[in-house]
């Protein structure tokens, strides 16, 4: 699937899969577009003290508002952060960046359509800014909108695609946040999410955080072939085995292939056993174990019953 293609369908239905998504944490790249001091590297109030201090100095600088609303937003302070948004506009009406601010605040606080007014102001004045169109397709989600999301996520990733991204060129999370779309629109819309989380496989490479909904969406389309495919690809770039192994052994029960998932399940527990002592006994992995136990139990052949003997 193209980034730059776009589909119109039926109407959305509730959202079903993807459990496992990557949730957003967009904070720091939008503070990066604003360019505001380091928040690696000090503390949100200490950085809303200091551009307090630039702005009593700078009472007429509309952008110092702007950072300082961004920064309260992130903060989770909502009415501050829209204060200085609206001390900015009245500075420099003009100002894109702070209709992007009120956007992102809106959209915090649950109100997406006053969002999407804000995020349209922005977009008319930077039409290419992935940011810009990200936040739009968060906004339509919100509202139901799940076609016309994906649509608006498909847009930032061609903008992506041009370089226009103020920080790295392409995020996992874009692609995500598309094929979760997609899905929220309806199951005949669930093939084109595949095809869009392979589109940033090719990308990105075969990273765990979009192939592992992929995996979930092959099975949901009874492509159990495929999904252990991508299994196995994940499995064979990751150090450690045991938890991959249990989950082919369990799409393998799934199809009834007992043979193959006994395999996986033996290949697991003997992984386990080469654990140092102290790594075997961490809960997760004891609980790994005994779930591959189960399995095998369930899949070992039942013994059969010998007729009574005579006297």
């Amino acid at each position: 699937m193209s980034v730059r293609s776009s589909r119109r369908g039926r109407p959305p239905c509730p959202l079903r899969l993807l459990r496992g998504f990557v949730r957003l944490a967009t904070a720091l790249a939008v503070c990066l577009l604003f360019h505001p001091p380091a928040i690696a590297h000090q503390a949100i109030d200490e950085q809303i003290a200091d551009l307090t201090t630039r702005i009593t100095a700078h009472p007429a600088d509309a952008l110092l508002y702007v950072r300082r609303g961004e920064l309260h937003r992130v903060h989770g302070d909502r009415a501050e952060a829209i204060a200085d948004c609206d001390r900015s506009r009245r500075i420099d009406p003009g100002l894109a960046a702070a209709e992007l601010c009120l956007a992102k605040t809106l959209l915090d606080a649950g109100e997406p359509g006053p969002s999407l007014d804000h995020i349209g102001r922005f977009l008319e004045a930077r039409p290419r800014s992935v940011e810009g169109w990200m936040t739009r397709g968060r906004a339509q989600s919100r509202l139901g909108r799940h076609l016309e999301a994906a649509e608006d996520f498909t847009r930032a990733l061609a903008e992506c695609d041009e370089g226009h991204s103020p920080h790295r060129p392409y995020e996992p999370e874009y692609f995500l946040e598309r094929a979760r779309a997609l899905v929220a629109a309806g199951p005949q819309h669930v093939e084109q999410a595949v095809r869009g989380l392979d589109e940033g496989i090719r990308v990105l490479g075969p990273i765990v955080s979009l192939q592992l909904p992929a995996i979930d969406l092959e099975l949901e389309l009874g492509r159990y072939d495929a999904a252990l495919a991508r299994l196995d690809t994940i499995a064979a770039r990751a150090q450690r085995r045991e938890g991959w192994l249990a989950r082919r052994a369990a799409i393998l029960e799934r199809t009834g292939r007992v043979d193959e998932a006994r395999a996986a399940c033996d290949e697991g527990l003997a992984a386990i056993a080469k654990l140092p002592p102290a790594r075997r006994a961490v809960p997760a992995i004891r609980e790994l174990e005994e779930q591959l136990r189960a399995t095998l139990g369930r899949l070992s052949p039942k013994p059969l019953d010998r007729p009574a003997c005579g006297p």
